[in-house]
């Protein structure tokens, strides 16, 4: 994994990260927004929080790479909405 990674393996999408801007999408020229989908297809968040998550996570993960400190996974932090998560999640 040390180099550079493949890149545009999804026809018609440019995926874009600028160290002062965060991440952005397009689509065939067009502004996209990324998303998190469940596998039954729910719409679960969508757009710039998805993008701010996401960028947090990959720099977070590679920081610790970095400090070698050997840590092989980054979560983001889990918080809870009342519309998915059930009663039971939120007696926790």
């Amino acid at each position: 994994m040390i180099g550079t990674q493949p890149v545009g393996t999804i026809s018609g999408v440019v995926i874009t990260a600028v160290s002062h801007e965060g991440i952005s999408v397009t689509v065939d020229g067009k502004a996209a927004r990324l998303a998190i989908l469940t596998d039954d297809g729910r719409v679960i968040a969508a757009g710039n929080q998805v993008a701010k998550e996401v960028e947090a996570v990959a720099l977070n993960s590679y920081r610790n790479f970095l400090k070698g400190q050997g840590f092989l996974r980054v979560h983001s932090k889990r918080s809870f909405n009342r519309d998915l998560a059930s009663d039971a999640d939120l007696s926790l």
